[in-house]
């Protein structure tokens, strides 16, 4: 373990250094660029979305003060709703790959600079090597914490949205300039045409889920010419994003040939629509939602979202819908939205509101229709084997388990087998709930970004890898990669 941190530190600090020359994006005649403008290559972690585990056996081992006084048929598993028992849905899906996906949405959420929308003036924008470093343009601002809510058990979960990407878009592939410090003018600031891979990946390291959106068929192509380029999308999107599939399509201006198009194609899995869908109910979601559309609105401001959470956080669990919202440009309205979401219904307000990306809850939804639970008691010990369904181009094998026939006072550990990468588990109710994450590589992850930290010694830089940390199960490795936050 310690070889692989040190040879990650090897791989940073190299990227670090690497520079290219290249010109502004957009120029001005009249203004004189320095000599030393530059793009900068930085070495940058993405999570092997190639390699991930399919169909996991998951083995968690409960081992009891005393002997069970029961048999194995008392024990009662149940996988909830939505994940870690929260009891109300809000998603967020960012259409037409926008800039701002990166430096406002994703941002905000993350605890990094956000550039605010100026309504009147000119709004500035940066891309993942700007902030990687520090040349940031000027008014950016800090909500000073990170937005999301918990997993129950005291670990942070930070809000995961949806942004669409256009893979077939050269401007996904633009160079972009890094020259800190200068303040001549900020062209480097300008808007580019959407958002580039270096953003987008650094995106999904955090959670951030990805659909398809806009393609180069055109709005009034025929079906059969949206299905060809939806393939050509996926195959670009796979090569830069280490083999993940989309399976999420977004409807685009209520162009309803996407969605048939959709229907027939093999990697689109879930849909999201503006018209011709029902409202999603958790407590009623019966199906494994398998190509069914789901309903989204766009709002006149963000600051409806809170008119609509306030509104189904008063109805009933077996009635209540998701707050499902689409927006193009996040503006100020989006990021304070999401920053009350936080404060009300997240970690810092009652803890009662998961935010996932839909290709997130469609894989929750599915495997909790699909996952197989089987109990046994061997002395002190309740032993439960999760099968997860063998499912190609699913990215999220997690679960929140109920269990029901013990309570917490009577258990003395909990532990889990390699296939188990996340764990975490407390009471609920009368009995117990446990978080499993079986995401083969958390591991890998959490050593690039606590080894980022060791190499910048920046506070954001920390706090990230304390919260890729957090993801991880209790283990040996895990405590040699927390103790070098404190050297």
């Amino acid at each position: 373990m310690k070889n692989f941190t040190r040879l990650l530190i090897i791989i940073l600090a190299t990227g670090y250094g690497c520079m290219k020359k290249d010109l502004y994006q957009e120029k001005d005649s009249s203004v004189s660029l320095p000599s030393d403008t530059v793009e900068t290559s930085i070495a940058q972690f993405l999570y092997p979305f190639e390699s991930e585990i399919q169909g996991a056996e998951a083995e968690i081992s409960i081992e009891l003060k005393e002997p069970l006084s029961g048999n194995v048929t008392s024990i009662v598993t149940s996988i909830p709703p939505l994940k870690y028992n929260k009891s109300l849905l809000f998603m967020l899906t960012q259409d037409d790959c926008k800039h701002s996906a990166f430096c406002r949405t994703w941002a905000a959420i993350n605890g990094k600079p956000i550039t605010p929308h100026n309504p009147v003036g000119k709004s500035y924008y940066y891309d993942y090597e700007h902030l990687e470093m520090g040349d940031l343009p000027p008014a950016v601002y800090s909500l000073g914490k990170t937005l999301g809510s918990t997993d129950g058990h005291g670990n942070e979960v930070r809000f995961h949205f949806t942004t669409t990407i256009s893979p077939q878009w050269p401007f996904m592939n633009a160079g972009t300039n890094v020259n800190t410090g200068f303040q001549e003018n900020f062209y480097r600031f300008f808007m580019k045409a959407g958002l580039r891979w270096a953003n987008v990946k650094e995106m999904v390291n955090f959670g951030t889920g990805v659909a398809l959106h806009d393609l180069m068929s055109g709005n009034s192509a025929p079906v059969d010419s949206i299905s060809k380029h939806l393939q050509l999308a996926q195959e670009i999107s796979s090569k830069e994003l280490r083999g993940r599939r989309v399976k999420l399509l977004v409807e685009p201006h209520g162009n309803k040939r996407y969605i048939e198009a959709g229907f027939t194609d093999l990697d689109i899995q879930t849909m999201a629509v503006q018209s011709g869908a029902s409202p999603f109910i958790p407590a009623m979601a019966n199906s494994s939602m398998v190509k069914v559309p789901m309903l989204r609105q766009f709002l006149l401001s963000g600051d409806d979202i809170k008119i609509l959470v306030k509104k189904q956080s008063s109805v009933p669990l077996d009635r209540r819908e998701a707050v499902y919202v689409a927006v193009h440009e996040t503006d100020n309205s989006y990021i304070e939205s999401m920053l009350w979401l936080n404060d009300t219904f997240g970690k810092d307000g009652s803890d009662s509101l998961w935010f996932p990306s839909q290709e997130e809850l469609f894989e929750y939804n599915y495997n909790r229709k699909h996952c197989v639970v089987i109990p046994s008691i061997e002395n002190n010990t309740l032993r439960l084997k999760v099968k997860f369904p063998a499912t190609q181009n699913f990215y999220y094998p997690s679960i929140t388990l109920n269990i029901k026939g013990i309570e917490f006072s009577q258990v003395k550990s909990v532990s889990s087998n390699n296939v188990v990468t996340g764990l975490s588990f407390g009471p609920h109710q009368k009995g117990i709930s446990v978080n499993i994450d079986c995401r083969k590589y958390l591991f890998q992850q959490a050593s690039f970004y606590v080894s980022k930290y060791l190499i910048s010694r920046k506070d954001a830089d920390l706090i990230d890898a304390r919260y890729f940390l957090s993801m991880l199960k209790d283990s040996e490795e895990k405590t040699e990669l927390q103790s070098q936050l404190h050297k």
